[in-house]
């Protein structure tokens, strides 16, 4: 009985875990690909073909574990009938976790012996980074350094001051394409005030004058994700508030230090977040610290398996992940400082060069 992993992207029904992207180099918004023993069948329609003439033959091989794997293309324009043709009765399907009902319940009709992905198949080889896909992470890194460098330089000449959210957010766009980036990994989030404490705030016509303001902003660099928070403080420092701000900036700083400084590798996952945890827990009121310490990010900006404070899984050379500890102020201020971090010969290491 043969064992067969089938990989379903449809941007319209948004089960897309770019795997298409990892294997081929690109990705496309509908088409599937067969993985078998002996060679993976990559299911286009004419469009897309073009792009196969630079498909990487030795990378599948590589993350696919699969020396002897052959490439088989098929060009068509019915992707489930093209599966069905390639897969057996007995055959024993896993799919991956992103897939629409509708392809699972038809490709049910001809095997029974099906089951969901809970993870990606790719995800132990995803999260230990190739040299290649580190250099997509430090150009697109660098890239949002100058881009937040540029922002904040703004606010210090007083060139922010009553403008609104959306319109700051318009700026981080426009340096984007300047900067050749492929494109925003998310909507970059810049929030004033009040509107920093609530979670993933939607950027709206806030006014910015006096006051902290968050900015997370990330981007795509060959299809490679950046993730990046700060949160400052505009204009006058004058105000009782901004000493309160600056008080638990410090505790925060403090937090992202500490893990940055003393991550090992080998350490487990719970023991880098207490890293954190443990430095705000000793300085603030710990109930306020809710948020994960950290997530994985590459092809996707929140990537799967997502660390769970409490895991015991292990860190290891040439992973990367976020750090960004932070305190929540409800109805106040939110102050989040996230940088990327990869293991390297034991120790955590940065490519961003903005300061916290």
């Amino acid at each position: 009985m043969n064992k067969i992993n089938i990989f379903i992207t449809d941007s319209d029904y948004s089960c897309n875990d770019k795997s298409f992207q990892y294997l081929l180099g690109f990705q496309p918004s509908l088409w599937a690909m067969i993985l078998k023993e002996d060679k993976l069948i990559v299911i286009l329609d004419s469009r897309y073909f073009e792009k196969t003439k630079n498909i990487d033959l030795d990378n599948i091989k590589e993350v696919t574990w699969n020396k002897n794997i052959k490439l088989v293309l098929i060009e068509s324009r019915n992707t489930i009938d093209e599966i069905k043709k390639n897969i057996n009765k007995n055959d024993n399907i896993e799919l991956e976790w992103k897939i629409a009902a509708e392809y699972y319940k038809e490709l049910l009709n001809i095997n029974l012996n099906i089951r969901v992905l809970k993870w990606w198949f790719f995800t132990p080889k995803r999260i230990i980074k190739k040299d290649s896909e580190k250099e997509s992470f430090k150009k697109a890194i660098n890239i949002i350094d100058e881009t937040f460098i540029y922002i904040k330089n703004l606010a210090d000449n007083w060139k922010l001051d009553w403008k609104t959210e959306l319109e700051v957010r318009s700026i981080i766009l426009e340096q984007i394409f300047k900067n050749w980036w492929n494109w925003e990994s998310f909507d970059s989030i810049v929030a004033f005030w009040e509107n920093s404490s609530t979670p993933h705030h939607s950027t709206w016509n806030t006014k910015i004058s006096e006051g902290p303001l968050l900015i997370d902003m990330w981007a795509l660099y060959n299809w490679y994700c950046s993730d990046f928070t700060r949160t400052f403080w505009v204009w006058e420092k004058k105000w009782p508030k901004y000493d309160e701000f600056i008080k638990i900036y410090k505790i925060v700083k403090d937090a992202h230090i500490n893990a940055f400084k003393n991550a090992e590798e080998n350490m487990s996952w719970d023991q880098i977040d207490n890293l954190t945890r443990s430095i705000i827990k000793s300085k603030w009121y710990f109930e306020e610290y809710t948020h994960g310490t950290w997530h994985w990010v590459w092809l996707d900006i929140h990537e799967s398996p997502f660390i769970k404070q409490w895991s015991k899984e292990i860190i290891k050379n040439n992973m990367f992940f976020t750090i960004e500890p932070w305190i929540y102020l409800k109805w106040n201020f939110w102050i989040r400082l996230e940088d990327i971090v990869y293991m390297e010969n034991w120790k955590l290491k940065k490519y961003t060069k903005v300061n916290l």
